[in-house]
């Protein structure tokens, strides 16, 4: 009887210290993920401002040193990118500016997804530009995930952006 009731006591104990042991691991775990998670997000949203800035700044260059400058940016678009627009303001006088325009990421974030806008007061269009609403939609390939290559090029009166890759 007394062997019995030691193998009992040794088996609590080993359950208690295993749920003790689980009580402290589970919510790391939790803690570890949740970190994980927005530093992927945060590092998706620093990918994105540093592109749109790239292409901001180059199609400024591009359009003051006037046609037939270019540039070629290559870029690993990161996951998680849905849309990449670029809108003109409708009413400049308003807005303060002569042209501004705007180049808008539409990227998923935990939250939902969100638009990072990078504005400029050059005109910059993509080959599917379209005078009645003045806004460009870029294709699906130029913000699917990997590697890709933004052909900035100087124009008559604007800068047109087109992708490859």
């Amino acid at each position: 009887m007394i062997r019995l009731s030691s193998k009992a006591q040794a088996a609590m104990e080993y359950l208690m210290i295993a749920g003790f042991v689980m009580l402290i691991i589970l919510p790391l775990v939790y803690l570890v993920y949740n970190y994980s998670q927005e530093s992927g997000a945060d590092i998706v949203n620093a990918q994105i401002t540093k592109l749109g800035r790239d292409l901001v700044n180059n199609a400024e260059s591009v359009y003051y040193f006037s046609s037939p400058s270019k540039i070629t940016l290559d870029f690993n678009m990161p996951r998680g990118v849905h849309n990449i627009t670029i809108q003109q303001q409708p009413d400049p006088v308003t807005s303060g500016c002569k042209k501004c325009t705007e180049l808008v990421f539409l990227v998923q974030q935990k939250e939902g997804k969100a638009a990072l806008t990078f504005s400029t007061n050059v005109d910059i269009r993509t080959e599917s530009y379209d005078s009645a609403t003045k806004s460009s939609v870029f294709n699906s390939t130029a913000f699917s995930e990997g590697l890709k290559h933004f052909n900035i090029q100087a124009k008559k009166d604007h800068v047109l952006i087109t992708t490859g890759g």
